[in-house]
Formats: C-alpha cells, structure tokens, sequence
C-alpha cells in the first residue's frame, strides 16, 4: 500500500516471501525512489507518476529495483487510489508480483536467440527450417549462397514456387522425403541438387530432425546442409584411380600379390585370381595351394629361385608356365621383392606377375615367320638388302646370293661389286639413280638386267627404301630385289597377244560384229563398239553386268528359256547359233543373230551380227515370190472374171433399164422408194464387177480426195441395210474432217467386206463394232506394217466371234483361200482388201484370239495438205 504522499506503507507477507524477505528495504519509498530508471524509460516513468498525480488506476507497470546486496529485481505492480467518505485521498492500494526470474529467463533466452542469429548468419554450413510438407521457412546466408541465390527471399520462393528447381531429378527430391518419413531424421544424407542457374549441381550431406509442438506433433524440420562436393570429387577421382590400377592390370595381363611367410598365406589382387582364372573372391590361399598353379615341371625351380632371394635379402624374376582350371596352360613372368618389418627381418614378399603367353607365341611365330620368309624368298625369288655409308652392304640374303648365280656366303659386298654384274646398258643408269636417291633420301624402285657367271641374263626388280636417325639423317637403305624373269618374258607374251586380241576386236569393229564375254554369275563381262552400235547404245557401263535375264528389257524373247537353250548346246555341242529381236531405245527393232562358243575359265563369249537388213531382203524377195504367184493366180482370174462380168453385165442391163421404166411410171411413194434403192444397189453391183476387173487386172479405182468420217458414216448406213438384224452395229469416232485419197467404192468395198465377215465369225448374232480415229506412227511400228512414217486415219472393226486360229492366221490374205463351206466363200474378200488398201499406200494389220473375237485395223494415209475433202459422191 502505499500513503497519500505515494510512499510504500504496507506489504503483505507473501509478497515479502516471493521477493526474498528484501522489502522492508522499499518502505517509505516512492516507487521511484527505490527502481532504477533507465534513461531510456525516463518518459515510461514520467507518464507512470503523472497518473499517480491525478489518483488515477494503473495496471501491470513493470520495473526494476537494486536490493542493498545488489541484486537487480523486476517486479510487475497494479493499483487502485482510495479515498475517505469524505474524498480525501488516502494512498494506493495494489498488488504486486516479482518477475525476477521470468525477465533473467527471457533474457537469457535473448542471448542464446542472439547467439544462435549469430551462428545461424556465420556458419560456414547451410541452416535451414522447413515445415512437414516440405516447405522452406527460413535459410541461413550459407545455404542460399551455396546454390547461387543473393538472398534468402528468393531462395524460399525458388524452391517453394517449383521444387524441381532445387532436385535435378524428381525422383531425388522423393527419396529425401521418403528417407525422413521412414527414420524421422536424415543424418548424413548425400544427395545431388543443382544451384539457380541449372548447369552446376552440387553434391551435399542433409542432416535434419524434428521439432515437436508441446503436442507431440511435428511444428517443423530443422537441419544443415553442408556442400560434400570436394569430399564426392576426392572419393571419384579415388574409385577412378582404383578402377585404371584394375584397367591398366587387366590391359596389362598382370596381377599383384603378397606372400606373408609366417604365416603362409598368399593375398591376390582380383586381377591376379582372373589370371589364374579363379573366382575374384579367392584373393586369399595357403602358399602351398598358390604353388599348386605352377607347372610340375616348372615348380622345384621357381620354388628355389624365391628360397634364394629370401636367404639373400636380394629380388628375383622367373618365367614359368602355369596350369589353368580348364587344363589350359599360360606362361607367366614373375617378379618378387621382399617387403621387411622395422627390425629389418623378411616378413613378405611382394611381387607381380604378367600373362606374356601371347609374347612367347608371338616369338615362337616370329621364328616361324623368319623361317617362312626364308622359304618364301626362296620361292618367290626374292632376297633382301641393307646398304650403308661406305659403299658397303651389310645384309645380303641367301637368295639374293643365288639370284645372282652364286653361292650364298657369309661376308659383305660392295656396292662396285653389284654394279658389276649388271648388264653393261643398265649399269649408269642404276648408278645414276642410286646417287639421286641417296642425295635426295628418297624411295626407288627399277627393273634392270644382271648377268650371271654362266653368262645368261636374268631380268630383277629393285626397290629400296631411306632409313633415317632421330635427326632425320640418312643411315641407310633397305630394300628387296626380286628375279623377275619370268615375268618379264610373260609380260612380253602377254602384250603380243593383246595386241593381237586388240586387232581382231578392231577388225571384228570394222565388220560390225559384236564381240561379247559374259558369265553365268558375273553377266556381261565386256563388249566391243560393234556391240553398243548394233544395240543403240552410247557407253560400255549401259550393258556391262548384265545377264541375260536383264536383257528383256530390250527385247520380247523369253532370254530365260534361251539361257537354257544356249548353254544346254554349249555344254552338249560346244556352241550355240541362234536368233532373236532386239528394240534399241529409240524404238527400232533389229535381228540379231548370234554364235556362242566356251571361252576363258566359265566365261562364254558371242559374237553378235545384225541380221535386219538381211532379214528385210529375204523378206522382200519372198514378196515378190509371192507377188509373182499372185500375179498368176490374178491373171487367170481376169479371164474368168471376164466372162463372168460379162454375163452379170448382161442381166444387170435390163434390171437397171426395166427399174427406171417402172420408176417413171408409178406414183405410189413406197413402192418409188424400194424401186429407188434397188436401182442404187444395181448400180453399185455394177461397180463392183468394174473393180473385180480391175483387182484381176491389177488395176485401181480412181481416187480423190475425200472426208473419211463422212464417207465411213455413210457407209456405216449403208452396212446397217444389209447386215441381219441380230447384228448390232456402233460406230465410234471424234473425228469431224479427215482427208484422205480414196476410191469411194473401194472403201466402201473394204469395211463392207470386213463387216460381213464380223458378222460371219459371231454367226448371225452379236455386235461389230468400228471406230475412227487418227494416229501417229512410231519408227517401230511402220517398220511392222511396212509402211512410211506419217499420219494415218485408223479404220478399226472388230467383233467378239470364234477368232481366227493361229495355224491360218498367215494364210488369210491369200487369194482363193477361205474356211467356210463351199458355196458360201470364194477366198477373195480379204485378198480383194489388202489389194485395195495397199493401193493407197496403207496397212491392214488383225489382231485375234480363239473364242474372243478378231480386231481388223485399217491404216489409210492422210492427206494434211488438202483444204478440204470434196463433197463425197453418194453411192
């Protein structure tokens, strides 16, 4: 309590207890009196005694007081003013508590939170807090400098915002979590995480725990990070000399081991068990079973050797074989150096070995190989040189002795000496070419002669090759002669007969016959100028690898079945001599003939004549053959289609007078028409006996020009008249104007003619059908029809009738020859066609196939110079 004047009156015994029993020191004191004001709360002081000064309440006003021992106490004071009835203020009442403890315990809470800042600032590791889920709190300098961030705010918010940034992999990021998930803790946890920038990772160890609320549940993680990338760098660069030590042992074939010899006990590297082609895993073995790997027969000694160098303190080296698992046996050189304690006794030996079964083959080979060289040089005529400063030879093998004709000898040769059996024209040329090569240390090779002590000459090769010094001095020349006389001779031969081959060829070139080697396997090997020319082509390359089944390219001959035929007459005969056609690129097709004989090993060589024109004169003589028989059968047909024109003449007379009479007379329209078209048909039976007159006589109707699509349309009319009416006929054609020179009734006569045998073929019944149209005719094809290259109206009717058998096909233009019965065809009709359409200067071409039907094609010239056909006289 304290008195209207604010000084302490009373203090109750408990608050007495609570501070120590020290408060009979504070009575009589104003509040202020007995605290410490600090400087720094002088205006917490002034406000406090300002209110005391206007009787007013307070609540919780802290201060400190010093007792008369020196103790600092805090102390925590409310109170209320009271008044008598009358209002006179009496004091203040209140209570107070000693908080002593509590500021001395937050203040050393302070300090260690300052302490602990400090720490947290300067520590040379990363310090961070984060919450269950992962989430960074806070992260001290070090951590976010070590990954690169200026400051821990971006740090947080890179690797809250997106994880990922901080774990190169996902999957690392899981298995931290998993790891504190699984124990609670991460203690010494390596892991890879990567800086800001993504291209430098960072190899750290995590050690981390939980931090529990005053519920036992986890209120965050706490932990460092400490930056292991130099130990990770240091642990690499170990395993990865560890793994070259391994590596260079195992390139090396060679092994390590220890023999403690106290003990007996041998330890090997792995690489040594794998030479003894034991399992890695038995690195440890009694010395007695180590020596058990050692050759019988080699044992006792090796065993010797190492009792030496133990009793002499000195090293020891030792080849010996070594018996393998698999019975194989290896050669091994060893090497062994005894290892002392520090009082200087042997206690081990440390040693080595080395597979070097591949050396000691790869000598015994070289021996091999010395003794073949010697027999090859032997056999191939061959001897080697060294020739060294001084003019001296200081090798000289055994055959270079007996290429020379002299025995072999053990001494050294001049070099005046080997020029002095060279022959006398090649000697300066040699000397010569030795000092150019020598003065300039180049490579040279020449052929010379060299004449024996019996006198007879032999043609070597000589080749020799610099050596140098580290200086790049010249020190010698090596080099090989080789006797090369048989050689020479068959070379000579050889090109004797290629200049004899070579002149048949161009003779063969001359006379245009083609000259071809070929292989079953290899195709076309080679071919002659003749051969491209016959055959329309330009380079060798266009035919040489092709086989005979390549050729069809070329051609419509089945070379399949005629590479049987041509090899089946080789075989059996010894030649083949056939024929076949052959279509040069531009189109034209030729006949060849060719002879086929064996020629070199399996090869077969043909020689190839172009036949075309032959075949053309043979041909032309077998149409004037022909030509002259149907000269015959022509005349004896004109003196009987004379009498028979005559006869019909006479009948035809009175029917044409008799119809014109009737025609002037009748009145009746329909009876006037059939009058009018019997006296057309009359007039046209008359023609046509003038054109049998004139076929017989080798005659021709006189032509003008004419519009063919006109005229084929009209004589389509009039073929649908007299064609049965089960007979279906269609015209087809998008040609308006075609010009030609014809004979109207000729060609009238020639598709009547070929309508009446379409309808003939399908006996009565089916559809014949003729197109139109206008053609250009490639070289090939007018080389078919015989005709001359141009334009040509195509007049085409065909039909789907029984065909024309192949076996007559020939035959069909032949006159008098005919298939059906007698009485119904004379055989001229087709004869009468080809006359007629060969007149004009065209082509009749047919097409057939048995059960399918006949394609006739009619080829007519046109006529490009004509402005226009004439109006076509009517039939």
């Amino acid at each position: 309590m304290q008195d209207e004047n604010l000084r302490f009156n009373y203090f109750s015994d408990e608050f007495a207890l609570a501070n120590g029993n020290t408060t009979s020191e504070f009575l009589g004191k104003t509040r202020w009196e007995m605290g410490e004001v600090d400087p720094s709360n002088e205006e917490k002081w002034r406000a406090h005694r300002a209110c005391l000064e206007a009787r007013k309440a307070f609540r919780d006003f802290r201060f400190s007081c010093r007792t008369q021992d020196g103790r600092v106490q805090h102390y925590k004071s409310s109170g209320v003013p009271y008044f008598d009835r009358a209002g006179k203020f009496l004091g203040y009442r209140g209570t107070g508590n000693c908080e002593t403890d509590e500021v001395l315990a937050q203040q050393k809470a302070r300090q260690l939170e300052q302490s602990y800042r400090e720490i947290y600032e300067n520590a040379a590791v990363g310090i961070f807090r984060a919450t269950p889920e992962g989430k960074f709190l806070q992260a001290n300098p070090a951590l976010f400098k070590l990954f690169n961030f200026p400051d821990e705010e971006e740090f947080l918010e890179a690797v809250n915002t997106a994880p990922d940034n901080l774990f190169p992999e996902p999957v690392l990021r899981i298995a931290v979590k998993r790891e504190i998930d699984k124990k609670g803790v991460l203690d010494g946890f390596e892991t890879k995480l990567r800086d800001k920038t993504h291209a430098k990772s960072v190899w750290v160890s995590i050690t981390a725990s939980k931090i529990l609320d005053e519920k036992g549940d986890v209120k965050y993680f706490e932990g460092m990070v400490q930056d292991v990338s130099k130990h990770k760098s240091a642990e690499a660069e170990l395993k990865r000399r560890e793994r070259e030590l391994t590596q260079a042992q195992r390139i090396g074939r060679s092994g390590h081991w220890r023999w403690y010899i106290k003990e007996g006990v041998i330890e090997r590297s792995e690489e040594m068990c794998r030479l003894l082609g034991i399992s890695t895993e038995n690195t440890l073995s009694s010395k007695e079973d180590g020596d058990g790997f050692i050759h019988p027969e080699d044992r006792a000694a090796f065993q010797a050797r190492q009792r030496h160098a133990i009793d002499q303190g000195i090293a020891y080296k030792s080849e010996h074989r070594v018996l393998m698992p698999d019975g194989a046996v290896r050669f091994h050189s060893c090497e062994g150096h005894p290892e002392r304690n520090s009082a200087g006794d042997i206690v081990s030996i440390f040693g080595i070995n080395r597979d070097v079964t591949e050396k000691k083959e790869a000598e015994n080979a070289l021996r091999e190989s010395e003794r073949q060289l010697n027999e090859a040089q032997r056999l191939g005529h061959i001897g080697h040189w060294r020739f060294c400063a001084g003019r001296r030879m200081t090798q000289w093998s055994h055959e270079l002795w007996r290429i020379f004709g002299l025995e072999p000898q053990e001494r050294e040769l001049t070099l005046d000496e080997v020029f002095s059996k060279m022959h006398p024209q090649d000697r300066k040329a040699m000397q010569d070419q030795s000092r150019n090569a020598w003065a300039q240390q180049q490579h040279f090779m020449q052929e010379y002669r060299i004449i024996r002590p019996d006198e007879s000459i032999r043609y070597v090769k000589v080749e020799g090759h610099p050596e140098l010094d580290n200086n790049g001095d010249l020190i010698a020349y090596f080099g090989v002669t080789q006797d090369v006389t048989e050689q020479t001779e068959a070379d000579a031969a050889l090109k004797e007969s290629n200049a004899r081959n070579q002149a048949i060829v161009e003779a063969l070139d001359r006379a245009n016959v083609g000259l071809s080697i070929a292989n079953i396997e290899r195709g076309i090997i080679d071919v002659n100028s003749a051969v491209l020319k016959i055959a329309g082509l330009t380079r060798k390359d266009q035919m040489i690898g092709l086989k005979l089944t390549d050729l069809n390219q070329y051609s419509k001959t089945d070379f399949a079945a005629l590479r049987r035929e041509n090899y089946d007459a080789i075989e059996k005969e010894g030649s083949w001599v056939g024929e076949f056609d052959w279509q040069r690129p531009d189109g034209e097709v030729r006949s060849l003939s060719v002879r086929s004989a064996p020629f070199i090993g399996d090869s077969i060589v043909h020689l190839i004549a172009d036949v075309t024109e032959q075949k053309r004169r043979e041909r032309r003589e077998a149409e004037l053959e022909e030509g002259l028989k149907q000269s015959q059968k022509m005349e004896a047909l004109g003196q009987m289609a004379g009498g028979i024109a005559h006869e019909i003449n006479n009948l035809l007379h009175p029917i044409i007078n008799f119809t014109k009479l009737t025609l002037n007379k009748t009145t009746d329209a329909q009876l006037n028409h059939y009058l009018s078209r019997a006296l057309e048909c009359s007039r046209k039976a008359a023609d046509i006996v003038n054109d049998v007159l004139t076929f017989a006589h080798k005659g021709s109707g006189e032509r003008t020009a004419v519009n063919l699509a006109e005229l084929t349309a009209r004589t389509m009319r009039f073929a649908q008249d007299i064609t049965p009416p089960d007979i279906r006929l269609t015209l087809e054609t998008n040609e308006d104007n075609v010009p030609a020179e014809v004979n109207e009734t000729e060609f009238i006569q020639v598709v009547l003619n070929l309508v009446q045998n379409a309808n003939d073929a399908m006996g009565g019944a089916g559809e014949v059908k003729l197109k139109l149209d206008c053609v250009t005719l490639a070289p090939g094809e007018t080389e078919r029809l015989e005709i001359e290259q141009g334009h040509y109206a195509r007049i085409t009717i065909s039909d789907r009738g029984q065909g024309i058998p192949d076996d007559i096909m020939d035959h069909i233009f032949e006159p008098f020859f005919t298939t059906k019965e007698v009485g119904r065809g004379t055989g001229l009709g087709l004869a009468v066609v080809y006359g007629i359409v060969k007149g004009w200067k065209g082509a009749i071409s047919v097409n057939s196939e048995k059960d399918v039907g006949s394609c006739f094609e009619v080829y007519v010239p046109i006529v490009r110079e004509a402005a226009a056909a004439p109006e076509s006289k009517g039939v």
